[in-house]
C-alpha cells in the first residue's frame, strides 16, 4: 500500500462515518465517587488525581543537598494532567490532556514552569465547559472527523534542533516553544504525510537523524519515518499489516529498525460497535510475537523472528554484534498491566503487573533466537546514554517495584557485567529517571518522585556512580504534579 492509496482509503484518518457509543454520565460520577473515597485511605493516590490549572509555576526551589555545579539545562516532562474533565473522571490514566513540565536547572538552582498542552481537543471542551471527546480508554457519542482531533499530546517530547515537540501515539506531533511552553500547533514533515501519526517514542541515531514509527489501528498500517538533525523529512513509509498490534516502542540498529509486533492486536469490528480503543484490543496467548527487521535504507523488511505471546511498551536497546542482533526490553507476559491503569483511576489498584528485563539475540544466519531472563525484579521506564543508542551500551537506569506499591526504586543495571546498584525512596513513587551528562562529561541521574507523605513533588538528583549513596540534592515544589511518563533533558 503506497501513500496515496492510504491516504485515498482513509480520508486522511477521516473518521466521519463512526459514532463513538454514548457513555453514562451517571457512571463516570461513580468513578470520581471511588476515586475519592479510596483517595482518604490511600494517599499515594494523589498522584492520579490530576489538576485544573492552565500553568503551575514557581521561582528557586527549596534545595536539600548541593546541585553538581556544571549540571545546566532544561529538564522536560510530559503527562496526562486533567484527569477530570468538567465533573466527569476519565477511566484510563492514558486519557488525560498532556501538560509540559519544564525545570530549569542552573547556577545550582531549580525553578519549575508547567503549561497545559492547547491541543483542539483541550482548547474545544475548555470553550464548551464539558467533556467531549473520546480517548484511548474513555468513549463518548461524538462524530470524529480526524484524530488529531483527539489527540491529547500526553506520552512524551522530542528535542529537535532548538524546537520542542509533544508526541502522542496515534496522531500528530504538537510543537511547543521550548521556552514559554506556549502551544504553535500541529506539525507536518512535509505536505504528503499531513495527519499520518508520529509516534511517542523516536530514536536518535549516530549522525543526529531521528527514527520513528506511528501505528494507525483503523487503517490497518504502520507508518515509518526517517527525519535529519533539522527536522526535515528525509523518508516514509506505510507498511500494511491486519489486526494492527499495540506498537508503542521501537530500536535501531546501524542498519535496522527493529519491531516487536506484540500479541495485543486490534478489532476494528469489536471497536466500531460500541466499544473504546482500548477494549478493542485483545491478547492472544496463542498468538506469536513477531520481530521485525526493517532494511534502514530501503525501509524494507529483511527479516522476521517469532517470540512468545507477550507485551512490551519499552525497549531498552538494540545494536549488532557479529551475526547476530541483540536487543533488551521490559517484557509483559500479557495486557493485564492496562486494567491496572484503569483500575488506578478509581483508586482500586496498589500495583502494576510484572514487568522482567529480557535479552533477546537473533542470530542472523541460523534464523534462531536465544532468550535470557536478566532479573527477577520488576523493571519498567528504561533509560540509556543517548550516544549509545544502537551501539552496545554499558548501563541502564530504570524504575524497580521492590515491595507492594508501584515503582519505588531506581536502579543501574549493567548486564554485561552483573554490577547493580539501587535506591529505594520511602513513602514516594518514582517517576521515569534520566541517566545523563554534564559539560564536563559526568553521568548524573535526573529524576521526579511523588512524596504523598509531604504531599508534593520532588526532583532528585544522583551520582551515576554512587546511585546507592541516594540523591546528592533534592527539589521540593510547593504542589504534585500528577504523575507523568517521560522526559528528555538538554543541556545548556
Amino acid at each position: 500500500m503506497n501513500r496515496r492509496e492510504f491516504i485515498r482509503s482513509t480520508g486522511g484518518f477521516a473518521l466521519s462515518s463512526l459514532v463513538f457509543p454514548h457513555l453514562s454520565f451517571a457512571q463516570q460520577d461513580e468513578w470520581i465517587t471511588a476515586f475519592n473515597q479510596n483517595l482518604k485511605i490511600k494517599p499515594w493516590l494523589i498522584g492520579w488525581q490530576g489538576t485544573n490549572q492552565e500553568t503551575l509555576q514557581t521561582g528557586a526551589l527549596e534545595v536539600k543537598g548541593k546541585i553538581p555545579q556544571y549540571l545546566n539545562g532544561y529538564f522536560y516532562r510530559n503527562g496526562p494532567a486533567q484527569n477530570e474533565v468538567y465533573g466527569k473522571r476519565y477511566h484510563h490514566w492514558f486519557d488525560g490532556d498532556g501538560m509540559v513540565q519544564k525545570f530549569h536547572i542552573a547556577n545550582g538552582k531549580i525553578s519549575h514552569f508547567g503549561k497545559m498542552v492547547d491541543t483542539h481537543k483541550y482548547l474545544t471542551e475548555k470553550r464548551q465547559q464539558k467533556m467531549l471527546f473520546q480517548t484511548f480508554g474513555t468513549y463518548l457519542p461524538r462524530r470524529i472527523t480526524n484524530v488529531d482531533k483527539i489527540n491529547v499530546a500526553n506520552i512524551s517530547l522530542l528535542p529537535l534542533n532548538k524546537r520542542l515537540f509533544a508526541l502522542w501515539e496515534g496522531g500528530s506531533a504538537y510543537e511547543i516553544n521550548p521556552k514559554t511552553l506556549a502551544t504553535i500547533g500541529i506539525q507536518s514533515w512535509s505536505p504528503q504525510t499531513k495527519g499520518l501519526p508520529f509516534g511517542a517514542h523516536y530514536r536518535q541515531d549516530q549522525d543526529g537523524s531521528i527514527w520513528n514509527i506511528g501505528y494507525a489501528s483503523l487503517n490497518n498500517a504502520i507508518v515509518l519515518w526517517h527525519l535529519d538533525s533539522r527536522g526535515k523529512l528525509k523518508q516514509s513509509k506505510v507498511l500494511p499489516i491486519k489486526n494492527v498490534p499495540m506498537v508503542h516502542d521501537f530500536m535501531i540498529t546501524k542498519k535496522y529498525l527493529v519491531l516487536l509486533l506484540p500479541s495485543f492486536r486490534f478489532d476494528k469490528a469489536k471497536f466500531m460497535n460500541k466499544h473504546s480503543f482500548l477494549e478493542a484490543h485483545y491478547f492472544d496467548k496463542d498468538q506469536a510475537t513477531i520481530v521485525w527487521l526493517i532494511d534502514k535504507d530501503t525501509l524494507n523488511i529483511q527479516k522476521t523472528f517469532e517470540l512468545p505471546a507477550q507485551f512490551v511498551f519499552h525497549f531498552v536497546n538494540a545494536y549488532e554484534q557479529d551475526n547476530e542482533v541483540v536487543f533488551e526490553s521490559m517484557r509483559y507476559p500479557n495486557a493485564d498491566i492496562f486494567n491496572a491503569f484503569t483500575e488506578v483511576m478509581r483508586g482500586r489498584s496498589n500495583k502494576f503487573t510484572e514487568a522482567y528485563p529480557y535479552r533477546v539475540r537473533l542470530n542472523l544466519e541460523k534464523n534462531t533466537v536465544i532468550e535470557e531472563k536478566l532479573s527477577n525484579i520488576y523493571n519498567e521506564f528504561p533509560s540509556i546514554d543517548i550516544n549509545e543508542t544502537g551501539l552496545v551500551h554499558t548501563q541502564v537506569v530504570s524504575l524497580q517495584q521492590r515491595g507492594e506499591l508501584f515503582y519505588n526504586s531506581v536502579a543501574i543495571n549493567n548486564y554485561q557485567t552483573g554490577k547493580e546498584q539501587y535506591f529505594s525512596y520511602t513513602q514516594q513513587l518514582a517517576e521515569e529517571h534520566l541517566l545523563i551528562k554534564d559539560a564536563r562529561g559526568n553521568d548524573w541521574v535526573v529524576g521526579t518522585t511523588l512524596d504523598y507523605g509531604e504531599k508534593c513533588t520532588k526532583v532528585n538528583i544522583f551520582n551515576a556512580k554512587k546511585l546507592n549513596d541516594g540523591p546528592v540534592a533534592v527539589a521540593k515544589l510547593p504542589y504534585v504534579l500528577p504523575l507523568g511518563f517521560h522526559g528528555k533533558f538538554i543541556n545548556g
